[in-house]
């Protein structure tokens, strides 16, 4: 690099050509970027020169946040951003943090949707909405890209399968530990990372970035993004750029597209208690609801239907908590209670579940000679599909493709996220990160340079959405890619 710098000073004093300098500067950019000084001198357009220039300004810049990442995250982890049913005080620390973090970075177009909820000091919990405005053109249509994440974060567990306070970041290596550091820290922290990106590199982004920092996420939609469709039904358009990242593989070479329906379902066997010495004179409501249990496997093979979108690719049904009411050994209990989750690919409703659960307690009842009562507690209907072509899926791909160096698939999960509650009213979602997966364990942990990654992958994304849809058109982006900086593979 020294010798380059110092040709290029001789090249000036010497008076030389300017087109010999900027080879010799271009030199110069290739070994910072690792891009061959042939490949960034390929004949490309002013628009792909000038989209290449920012980009790599935006990339060096994330490169180096290791520090900021690490503070941000400390700060994150500290909220305790624990639900009410958790026994937590709600996100209201880490909602005005976030704010704070935003407003010191020029941020201004803030909203909050609240909603009413007594269990918190504030009565209420928020959720923020940030807009950062993209450059005005008067004659072409531009969506927004949205970037959603979750404020509430999984109750800790038990504290002695950790290694020090949950709530309290440790930093070893690469890793951070904390409650809250991948789920769902990590989306928040890279979308603030884009945000002062821009800011820090003086680029106005060539469309309006939305920020959704949602509270609840963990136990109910309907109070977040649920609760910010039905208010403000305009805030979305299904031309806009939606991505979640709530969810992902460690090479960032999943972007999920699809996700099974969720029943949570309580299950009640009511008998007639007893002594153990006489069994013949009870009904025995723990035998007949191991029965049920029992049986329940068999009930996946009346749902036959495999999607291959999904591992595994078929509905379950799979039992998670028991209720005892046994009082002693030697007691037969008359009341024994139990849950099951289910698990339901798109090609089946909920009715069809009810009807083949409510057969299957009705047989046994009969046969135990108890009743057997369930009530659904938690329910989320299979949403549609986001399509593999759809603009939001492309971008990612691409993205992920050109940074990452890996070829990216879509795909299904049985899990729900928050994609399900905006799938349903029409909007093509994508979800995506670069993540651990230690969620909702003890040792929650996250990568450093995945947050970096992350970032990097978004930076590529929202500069791609200018050229919409002609970017989309051919998956080889050809000569501009051969000299997109930074571009990696593995």
């Amino acid at each position: 690099m020294k010798r380059c710098i110092h040709q290029i000073r001789s090249c000036k004093a010497a008076g030389r050509s300017w087109l010999v300098c900027t080879v010799l500067v271009g030199a110069f950019l290739s070994v910072a970027s690792g891009v061959s000084a042939a490949a960034l001198y390929m004949p490309q357009d002013s628009v792909s020169l000038e989209r290449n220039r920012k980009l790599h300004g935006l990339l060096r810049w994330l490169d180096q946040q290791h520090g900021t990442i690490i503070s941000m995250q400390r700060d994150l982890v500290a909220c305790r951003a624990l639900n009410p049913e958790h026994g937590g005080d709600g996100e209201e620390r880490k909602l005005l943090w976030v704010e704070s973090r935003l407003r010191n970075n020029g941020i201004t177009s803030f909203e909050r949707l609240d909603f009413a909820d007594p269990r918190v000091p504030g009565m209420v919990r928020g959720n923020l909405i940030a807009r950062i405005p993209g450059k005005p053109d008067e004659n072409a249509f531009r969506p927004t890209l949205w970037l959603i994440s979750h404020l509430d974060v999984f109750p800790p567990g038990p504290l002695e399968d950790w290694t020090g306070d949950p709530f309290t970041l440790r930093v070893e290596g690469d890793l951070i530990f904390g409650r809250g550091a991948e789920d769902n820290n990590q989306a928040i922290v890279t979308s603030l990372l884009l945000v002062e990106a821009l800011r820090e590199t003086g680029i106005v982004p060539p469309i309006d970035v939305g920020l959704v920092f949602c509270s609840g996420a963990l136990t109910n939609y309907h109070t977040n993004i649920g609760y910010i469709v039905e208010r403000r039904p305009d805030l979305f358009s299904v031309d806009d750029l939606i991505l979640i990242m709530d969810y992902g593989n460690e090479d960032g070479s999943f972007i999920e597209v699809a996700e099974k329906g969720n029943a949570w379902l309580k299950f009640t066997v009511t008998g007639r208690e007893g002594h153990a010495s006489s069994p013949h004179e009870a009904a025995n409501a723990f035998a007949a609801g191991t029965e049920f249990i029992h049986l329940l496997r068999g009930l996946e093979k009346q749902f036959p239907i495999q999607n291959p979108l999904f591992s595994p690719p078929g509905c379950t049904f799979t039992p998670t908590v028991a209720e005892g009411r046994g009082k002693t050994v030697n007691h037969i209990p008359g009341e024994f209670i139990f849950y099951v989750d289910a698990r339901l690919t798109p090609e089946y409703s909920f009715a069809d579940m009810e009807h083949a659960i409510r057969n299957l307690a009705d047989s046994v009842a009969r046969e135990e000679g108890v009743a057997i009562e369930y009530e659904i507690i938690e329910q989320t209907a299979a949403a549609g599909v986001t399509p593999a072509d759809s603009a939001v899926v492309r971008l990612v791909a691409n993205a992920v493709r050109k940074q990452l160096g890996v070829t990216a698939t879509a795909g299904g999960i049985g899990g729900v996220t928050m994609a399900s509650v905006l799938r349903a009213r029409g909007y093509p979602v994508a979800v995506w990160g670069i993540q651990t997966n230690w969620r909702n364990k003890a040792e929650e942990r996250a990568s450093i340079s995945s947050h970096v990654d992350q970032a990097k992958v978004l930076a590529r994304l929202l500069l791609d959405a200018e050229s919409l849809p002609s970017r989309l058109q051919d998956e080889t982006l050809g000569e501009d890619e051969a000299a997109d900086p930074g571009s990696r593979s593995r």
